[in-house]
Parts: C-alpha cells; structure tokens; sequence
C-alpha cells in the first residue's frame, strides 16, 4: 500500500494591511480604500488596496494620485512614520494574532510572512478519519475545486460524492477542506480578519490555487486536477520559479508553461541543469516539491532597512550616520520587545548595503549590549570598511542606495544560550534531572494545550534534597546544590582520609590507644563537619542573591564596614571550631592571603584574628580607603599588600586583568554582579560569574597551587623522594 500523501494549505489573509486599518476605523469597511506610505509625492506608493478599490481599477502599482483618478470616492490611509521610516508595528503584532489562532488548532504552523502562513493538517486529517469524519457539500460552503469549471455547488457535491466512494488521497483533501473551513471561521471570530486559503498536497500547488478564488474563499486542489492547471500557467508565476532560475529555464529549455515543462523527461533535465535542480523539476511537475511545512514561531532574526534612490543616494558620512542612527533605535526597539516577550538576547550584528553600481553587500559583527549607541558604534565601524574616500573627506563613496540593519543568533536569557555555567561540569551525574519536554498542541490534544513530561525521580530527588532544609528548598540545578553536593563529598572523604592516616601513624600502638585516638576522631569530626557545611551553605547563599538590583543606594563605606565586621566574625567561628584539627595537621596547606594566627595568644585578642583578604577586597572597584581605618594594624597590612597586588595584576601584560573583567567596558544597561559588586553586562553576566565561581572553588579546595603560572600536583609524603625511573630487569623478561 502506497504511502499516503501529505495535506497541506495556505492560509492568505485578504488585503492584510487594510483589514487592520478597518478594525480600526470601521467607517472605511466596506468603502473602496488603500494603504499607502513614504513620500507624499504623487500621493505616496500604494501597499494594500481593499477589492471594493480593485472593482474600480486600482491596483498596487498605482501612486495615490492615479488611484483618484481612477476611484475619487477611495479613501487613502498612510502608515504610521517613524524616523522618517514606515512603522509597520501594528501590522505585525495583528499578524501574530493569526498565528496564535492557528497554532491553537493543532496543526503544524510554518509562518511564511506578515499575514500567510503554511498549515500541515496531515495528522488532523487522520485523526478525524479514525473518529469517522464524514464528507459534506454543506461543510464546505466557500471552498472550489480546483481544475474545474461550472457551477461551484454542483462541482463540489459531485466531488464529495466521488471522493466517499473511492476513498484515498483525495478523500485525505476533502477532510482537509473541511478543517480549514472551520479554521477560517475561528480567525474570523477572534480577529475580525477575513482570509482565503489553498488545500493540496504541498507547499507550492497550496499557494497557487490560494489565489484562484478570492477574497474570503478557498480552493482545494486534488492531484488529478494539477494538468489541467499547469496546462497554460506561466512558468515564472510558481513558487521558486519567479526570479533568476524561471528565466534560466525558460531559456535554456524553450518552454513557457508548467504544461510544456511536463512534457520534458527527467533525462533531459538533467542533461542541461544540475542535478538537483533538475529532480526538483521534475517532481514538482508531478504536484510534489519534497519540502516540509516547519515550525517556526520566533524568527531567527529582526532587522529594518530603507531604500535611497537619486538625489536621496547617502553620499556623505553626514547621511550615512544620520539614516544608520533611526534604523538602530528602530531597531533596538523591536530586539527590545522580542527581548522581553520571549525572553532571548540577540549575539550577531549584520549590516547590509546598496553600492550605487556594485551591487549589495553585507558585513557581520557581534552584539553586546541593546544599547543604541554602542550598537550604532559597532554598525558604522562595520560600514566604513566599504567607504573608499579618505579618512579625511566627508563623502562617502560609493554612494548607498540602501542601507539595512539586523540582529540575530538569539540565545535564551534563562538558560544561558549555548554558554554553559561552570558549575554543569561538577554537577553528580546522579542528579542530572530528567528533560522537561513542551510540545505544541496536535492531534487528540486540546486548543492551546501545553503537555509537560516529567521523571517522577524529579519529586524524589527535591524532595530528598530539601530535608532537613524545610524553610529553604534548593534546586538541584542551583548553586546551593552544587555547594551541597561538594560539601557532602569534601565531609566523607576527609573523614575517611583522617581515619586512615591516624591508623598508619598509631600502627603498632597498643590497643588503648588506638581506642583513644579512635574516640578522639569521632569527637573531632562531627565539628568538622559542622564547619565545611556552614561554609558552603554560605558561599551558595552568597552566590544565589539578587543580581538585578538596580536600586543599589547604600553607601560603600557602610558596606565594608558591614562585610568587615562579617567576615571576621565567620572567620572567628570557623577558627575556633577546627582549632584542635588545625594542630593535628600542622603540614595543611593555609588559604593565600590569610593572615595566620597566634598561638599563644587568647581566642578574643586580635593576633588570632585570620581573615582571608582576597574575600575582603576581591577587586580593586570594591575597595574603598575608609576600609583601612575599620581594621586592625595586623589586617590593615594585610590589606595593603592586597591592594598593592591587585594593582600589579592591572598593569599592561598581566593575564588576570583579562579574566577579571566581565563588562568588556560597556556602558548603558548593566546588572550589578552579586559577588563584586561590579556593573556587568547582562550579555557577559554567565561568563562573569562562572569567573568567581572558579575563583571561589579554586581558592577554598586548595585542591591545585600555582607556581610561575604552571599546574603543581600535590604529592603525598611517600612520594616526594620516590624515583620516577624503571629497573632495567623489566625490558629483559621473557615473554
């Protein structure tokens, strides 16, 4: 049995630009009317005319002026301009209105342009046949049959009746016609916008007999009836055909409808055009183009653009940066919508220009920010590579005929885009959640449904997560569990190391004190313990605050007396409880920077004070003078040499320089990173934190030193006088 083929239709609104300006205005409805734009002149370019305008004879190729002379009752409605530009806004979002209707039907929704949209109803076609779906004249009250002349009524009962009796692809197309009925009816009901649409069964043959009948109506077109409407369609009028590769071949063949194309063998095809090209041919000359309708709801990209013909050529950098600035705010304007509507960021920047005489040209550069002067800088940068004048002359050579500006590669704001967070790569590979997959509404769905499947571990593994913890559930995903995880693992294996170092130690100690030392670990380790976890429950709680904080007014002198007066407190608490491990391990390596500890002296004095002093003063922008005179002498010291440091590493040729900024110098809209407090772009903000993330893990593990900028793995004490050279007897033993 044959496959069946697929059901496809385009869906056309009538007269788009019109019916939105309608709904508007309901007194031009119905009256001879047209949309207009740009120049005044002549009574400005006609864009949309209504078919009560057309009855009359005007067409889009028509000025307004002409337009009167033609219709003196039509009414004329301008678009709205900005920046000396069409501002088609109103246009678009009534053209996702549609979309919203369609993809609530559950079929497949490929959007073709402002107001058409491809629609796969293949598998509502064979849902509603399992159902038992009947055929009905009266279920298609605005749909022809395409191929055939007479009377619409009686063509279509007599080929209702035929398709019931033989069944197959063209029964598929009647169920089709009948859906697309009712989706023409809801668009109606929830837009006010009339439409017309072509059924078939692909792409190209469903826009073809879209416009055989309209407005407000819709033709299907079985495969039987293809001949009759190849036999004198010209070849240029197809979908693919209407530019360069129509002219190429009708000229190279000799042919001027798709009839005589059909008449030519798939050999001869080949022989003189490529070979894809040639197979493309031939199947869509059998009513088949092999292309799929595709999702796709969010474009890949947003630009604008307008044309400079004659006197208005940009011929002066004047010109160029004047035109080039309206089209980034509109711009700007637009990312920023979509910014905020789906919640994505664009990464590429692409610059398109008309050279008068040379053609079109484009560049491609990087986006950072949605600031519109930073935006502005990097697109005029792009463009003054193509301006041949001399740096010195203010005109512009070539002049531009046209000037256009886009924004794509969009990334997802939520996860980061293609970026990955540092903390993905030491996340336990028991706790990757299962996938949570959202599907468009179809088949046996309901309109406008979403269907989320989760793993039922998820709940286990939250929950399992969360206890204990009742009042602050962490995700697993967040940072809090990653520093949860860590802390576990840091516990067990140091517990264990310390049981094991401690027996070879005491090997060969009598058995009292072995259970001595025995008692001794158990009491030190739940202290331990204690202390590993308070310290990553407060780096996770550190690193999971609010970064968007724009209303940031505190003061810095207040803040480092506060965080002066905090990380010594914590530091105090954490020296006092592993105090009695610290002398156990004398040989442990001691945080850099840390200022170490009297002995002799009493907990509360001063010399027993330890403070990191990289966590103090992490960078240079957080520190401020007054921080010196809150510290104590020892401290105070310490500081200074943290400062001098941190200098040193901003000289020109320092590497860290490099890895510690995380705004690449943009000014404009910035978020405040939580752990620096530095003003960052939101666009390097993944980037910035997997920095201190890094930072942190590297400087509290002590997992890894550096010297003279080379890794140093750490040797365990029976290896550090341990040849690394092999005895000779083993390249001498038999085999």
């Amino acid at each position: 049995m044959c496959e069946s083929l697929p059901v496809i239709s385009l869906l056309d609104m009538d007269c788009f630009y019109v019916q939105v300006e309608a709904r508007d205005n309901p007194s031009i409805a119905g009256v001879p009317a047209a949309v207009v734009q740009y120049k005044t002149w002549k009574g400005g370019g006609i864009i949309a005319v209504n078919y009560e305008a057309r009855a009359k004879g005007v067409t889009r190729q028509m000025r307004g002026d002409e337009a009167r002379e033609k219709c003196p009752d039509i009414v004329l409605v301008r678009v709205p301009e900005v920046r000396d530009k069409a501002d088609l806004t109103k246009y678009r979002k009534a053209g996702r209105e549609v979309i919203e209707v369609l993809l609530d039907t559950g079929a497949v929704v490929e959007r073709a342009s402002i107001d058409e949209a491809y629609l796969d109803l293949s598998m509502l076609v064979d849902r509603r046949l399992r159902e038992g779906e009947v055929v009905k004249p009266e279920k298609m009250a605005n749909t022809h049959v395409g191929g055939d002349e007479g009377d619409r009524s009686q063509v279509v009962n007599d080929w209702c009746k035929e398709v019931v009796e033989e069944g197959g692809d063209d029964l598929r197309l009647a169920v089709g016609a009948q859906i697309m009925e009712e989706v023409r009816a809801e668009v109606f009901r929830r837009t006010e916008f009339r439409c017309s649409a072509g059924i078939s069964h692909c792409k190209t043959l469903a826009k073809l007999c879209c416009g055989l009948n309209k407005p407000n109506k819709q033709t299907v077109l079985p495969q039987d009836k293809v001949a009759s409407l190849y036999k004198d369609l010209p070849i240029t009028k197809v979908r693919g055909l209407g530019g360069k590769l129509g002219h190429t071949v009708v000229s190279t063949l000799g042919v001027e409808t798709m009839g005589q194309l059909a008449e030519i063998p798939l050999s001869t095809l080949t022989s003189k055009l490529e070979q894809k090209t040639a197979t493309w041919l031939h199947m869509l000359c059998k009513g088949r183009d092999m292309e799929q309708v595709k999702e796709r709801e969010l474009p890949k990209s947003i630009g604008c653009g307008k044309n400079f013909q004659g006197k208005e050529m940009l011929n002066t950098k004047e010109k160029v940066s004047l035109r080039l600035m309206n089209l980034v705010e509109e711009l700007v304007e637009r990312v920023e919508e979509d910014k905020e509507e789906y919640s994505r960021v664009a990464r590429g920047l692409t610059v398109g220009v008309g050279l008068d005489g040379e053609g079109h040209v484009s560049r491609a550069g990087q986006l950072h920010s949605y600031s519109v002067p930073i935006i502005f800088k990097e697109a005029f940068s792009l463009l003054s590579r193509l301006n041949t004048s001399p740096s010195t002359s203010q005109e512009w050579t070539p002049p531009l005929t046209n000037l256009s500006i886009s924004a794509g590669k969009f990334e997802d704001m939520a996860g980061g885009g293609n970026t990955k967070s540092i903390t993905s790569f030491f996340s336990p590979a028991s706790s990757s959640s299962p996938a949570t997959t959202c599907r468009r509404p179809g088949p046996g769905m309901d309109a406008g449904r979403l269907v989320q499947e989760r793993g039922n571990s998820t709940a286990t593994h939250e929950q399992g997560t969360t206890q204990g913890n009742e009042d602050s559930p962490v995700s697993r995903t967040s940072i809090k569990s990653f520093f949860k995880h860590k802390a576990h693992d840091f516990i067990e294996n140091k517990t264990n190391e310390d049981i094991l170092e401690r027996k070879d130690d005491q090997r060969g100690a009598s058995s009292a004190t072995q259970e001595q030392s025995t008692t001794q670990i158990n009491q030190d380790s739940p202290v331990s313990n204690t202390s590993i976890k308070s310290f990553f429950k407060s780096k996770a709680q550190t690193y999971t605050e609010p970064i968007l904080d724009k209303d940031h007014d505190l003061k810095l002198e207040n803040e480092d007396r506060e965080n002066v007066k905090k990380v010594i407190s914590a530091q105090n608490d954490i020296n006092k409880i592993t105090a009695a491990e610290d002398s156990t391990h004398p040989d442990l390596p001691q945080p850099s920077g840390a200022v170490p500890k009297d002995n002799a002296a009493d907990d509360n004095t001063e010399e027993n004070i330890c403070v990191d002093i990289a966590e103090l003063i992490p960078s240079l922008a957080s520190f401020s003078p007054s921080l010196l005179s809150l510290l104590p002498p020892k401290l105070r010291q310490a500081a200074k040499d943290r400062v001098r440091e941190l200098k040193e590493r901003e000289k020109p040729g320092s590497l860290s320089r490099y890895l510690s900024k995380g705004d690449g110098g943009i000014v404009g809209e910035m978020v405040q990173c939580s752990a620096c407090r530095r003003m960052v772009s939101p666009f390097s903000l993944p980037e910035h934190m997997d920095y201190h993330y890094a930072q942190a893990l590297a400087r509290e593990t002590g997992g890894v030193e550096r010297e003279g900028g080379k890794r140093k793995r750490e040797e365990k004490e029976g290896e550090k006088n341990k040849k690394r050279t092999s005895d000779i007897s083993k390249f001498f033993r038999k085999k």
